[in-house]
């Protein structure tokens, strides 16, 4: 009965109840609970402390507007015409204007794809077998003479083994060769083509320049040394077009163009044993299906890449950036492994320590903190805490609970510490370190910007690496995000000790002092900030001594990240963590610190707080912003009438133009490094940094040469390069 209420306070995931500024799901429950409703709590507002009296008071209308907004009514006469509610097409053009009306600009691509006011897809005709042996090779020779453009998806499982290829010409039907047969037995007369008699065939198709090929992702092609002319990568495509999307999976991406795929699982099942017990009619209908879209899909994201002036970006970059992300697949290291024992005994004796706090505490029987089934028990049965919305991966627990968790018992931070540091020896140490694994890595494209900041931090699962740097970034981002405040810097000190290579090999780490700051100077047109920098003068120094004065020693470690977080994401919460403040005083504590920053920024550099602000209202406005190289997105969040969905839109908004530009400049520097240097060095990115793995008795050319490199890559942008080898 009070839901609506609590909606009305809190708000929810949606853009049409934003709640109250200030109002929280557990305060809002906590009010609630006190005074019933909403109507009764606006009357006894003199009875609340001012933290909460003054937000409710100021947005008392809002209130009761989102309290009608979130009541379900069930007395309203409908006078219903059924003939009316036959599907008579789908209306785009009425669409397009109530989309534009309410400010879905988001839904622009999709609508742009639909046609005329009635788009009918075209039906699949999905070959009724697979191909074996010879007739599969014929099929595969009559497209390599064929001179139209083609279609080509992979069939393959988690380890990228495939089982499957259907190809389809434009203009034609499509067909499946079943590869089945190089993984599993199978029976007499279903045996595949060997691997070296289908790429004898498919490398002169992926070479010919004349001819446009289309795929999903270059994998395969990469992986049989195929060269690489005219291949138009609709993953890539996805990653230029949609920045700011965070799924990039195919099925997304037909969705956001319109056209019209079964998702996988629908069509495959769920729940099979092994990858082998997929019915091959599934995969059949599956890749098939793809295939036969991806043709009019290519076309239609090409025609916007070409518009949006992106076709040089993805020939010039991104594809030999593919080919370098390549390259680093299983790149190894030859570490210092009987650093294994320290970091593990490091990891044991934080995870006891924190164990003992935790008990003594808690006063009860000690339990396994492991075992996620007794910590639930003990949070939401002991301690009686308010239940969120449980993980949608169907675990028990996750961060964002025990982050959540937190708010209502101050002891659950305790086990959050503890969890994440079990967590982290379990997938990096134990397995990476210890096992030898390589198949934990941050998720996305290889330097995509839909991964800048907090996204590209949080742990996406576990999926194959491509490469030392990618996992060194992704360990180096967890550590920097771990609870436990105490274990961040000796544990990062650890992990980078152990990555020192022996051997045969050396790591060339090229770094770019205060790259954000420099950018930024460039950019804002700000003559103060630039004369600054180039005096040599640290002004990232400078400006946390004005902020932090005591507190400067916690953040000395990692300052330039605590530059670029507080120029463009502005987190209270994310600051009082990272400083562990605690509950509402330490919240407070960290708002003060921004607000002076801010007041600092403005009064030294106010060119460049300027810049920033512009920036802020331009996404507000829905106007698009655009990198160094000319990617470009609308934060259509920043629009939301929630007020947390609005400020993260507002705080990727301002990032954008400087962290965007940074990361356009280092991708041109890695394929400038990968041109020159071709197979006699693996190159990657990690943070505000290069790394370069580099033969030993080479490494100081090649460091020199390669910082050469970097700086031409900035062109007119005066940053400044510095290396160090490893």
């Amino acid at each position: 009965s009070q839901l609506a209420d609590l909606r009305a306070l809190a708000g929810d995931s949606s853009q049409n109840i934003g709640g109250v500024p200030g109002i929280g799901e557990v305060t809002a429950r906590r009010l609630l609970s006190q005074y019933n409703s909403l109507t009764e709590l606006f009357d006894s507002l003199e009875q609340l402390p001012a933290k909460w009296r003054n937000p409710l008071s100021e947005n008392r209308d809002d209130a009761f507007e989102y309290l009608s907004r979130s009541t379900i009514r069930c007395d309203l006469p409908l006078d219903i015409n059924w003939d009316e509610c036959l599907f008579k097409g789908f209306p785009v053009q009425m669409t397009k204007r109530i989309f534009e009306q309410i400010n879905l600009g988001g839904a622009e691509t999709f609508l742009r794809t639909m046609g005329k006011d009635v788009a009918v897809e075209a039906p699949c005709a999905i070959p009724e077998e697979a191909l074996y042996g010879q007739a599969a090779l014929e099929a595969l020779e009559k497209v390599r003479t064929s001179n139209q453009d083609a279609a080509f998806v992979w069939f393959h499982d988690g380890e990228k083994k495939d089982w499957g290829l259907s190809v389809c010409l434009k203009g034609g039907q499509p067909f499946y060769v079943d590869l089945s047969s190089w993984h599993t037995e199978v029976a007499p007369g279903l045996e595949a083509p060997s691997q070296e008699d289908i790429w004898q065939i498919l490398k002169p198709i992926f070479s010919d320049a004349q001819r446009i090929k289309y795929v999903v992702g270059v994998h395969e092609i990469m992986k049989n040394g195929a060269e690489m002319n005219n291949v138009r990568d609709v993953l890539l495509f996805s990653a230029l077009l949609d920045i700011n999307v965070w799924e990039h999976s195919i099925e997304a991406i037909c969705a956001r163009y319109g056209f019209a795929i079964y998702d996988r699982n629908l069509i495959l099942g769920l729940n099979h044993e092994s990858f082998a017990s997929i019915p091959l009619r599934g995969r059949i209908c599956w890749s098939a299906r793809v295939a036969d879209v991806l043709i009019n899909l290519g076309e239609c994201m090409y025609a916007e890449i070409e518009k949006r002036k992106l076709d040089a970006l993805y020939r010039d970059v991104e594809i030999p950036l593919a080919k370098l992300g390549w390259n680093l697949n299983n790149l190894g290291v030859d570490c210092d492994k009987e650093l294994t024992q320290k970091i593990v005994d490091l990891i044991d004796s934080k995870l006891e320590e924190i164990k003992s706090d935790f008990f003594a505490e808690a006063e009860v029987e000690e339990f396994d903190l492991d075992s996620e089934e007794a910590l639930s028990h003990y949070l939401f049965n002991h301690l009686a805490l308010l239940v969120p919305t449980r993980p949608k991966n169907g675990s028990i627990l996750n961060a964002e609970m025990l982050k959540s968790l937190q708010e209502q018992n101050p002891i659950v931070e305790k086990i959050r510490c503890y969890c994440e540091l079990s967590e982290f020896k379990r997938t990096f140490v134990q397995e990476f370190m210890i096992e030898g694994h390589t198949d934990v890595k941050v998720g996305g494209h290889l330097f995509n910007l839909a991964l800048v900041s907090e996204r590209r931090l949080q742990i996406l699962g576990r999926v194959s690496t491509r490469g030392l740097t990618e996992l060194l970034e992704h360990m180096m981002a967890v550590i920097d995000n771990l609870a436990c405040a105490s274990v961040r810097r000796p544990l990062a000190k650890a992990m980078d000790d152990f990555l020192r290579p022996k051997g045969a090999s050396r790591l060339i780490y090229i770094r770019f002092p205060a790259m954000c700051l420099r950018f930024l100077a460039y950019i804002a047109k700000d003559k103060v900030l630039s004369e600054a920098l180039e005096s040599g003068r640290d002004v990232e120094m400078e400006l946390l001594k004005k902020v932090f004065g005591e507190d400067l020693d916690k953040i000395i470690s990692v300052r330039y990240l605590f530059v670029n977080m507080l120029l463009f994401y502005f987190s209270p919460a994310w600051l009082a963590r990272r400083l562990s403040l605690e509950g509402e005083e330490g919240l407070q504590k960290a708002k003060a610190y921004l607000d002076k920053f801010e007041r600092t920024l403005g009064e030294d550099y106010p060119a460049s707080w300027d810049f920033i602000l512009r920036n802020q209202a331009k996404a507000t406005a829905m106007e698009e912003i655009s990198t160094f190289a000319g990617r470009s997105c609308r934060f259509v969040e920043a629009g939301s009438r929630n007020y947390s969905i609005r400020e993260n839109g507002e705080r990727f908004a301002r990032a954008f133009p400087v962290e965007g530009g940074c990361a356009d400049i280092m991708r041109l520097a890695l394929v400038k490094i990968f041109e020159t240097f071709g197979t006699e060095v693996s190159a990657g990115s990690c943070k505000n940094m290069i790394i370069v793995h580099a033969p030993k008795g080479k490494e100081a050319d090649i460091a020199e040469q390669c910082r050469q490199l970097c700086l031409e890559a900035a062109a007119e942008v005066p940053l400044k390069v510095e290396y160090r080898i490893h």
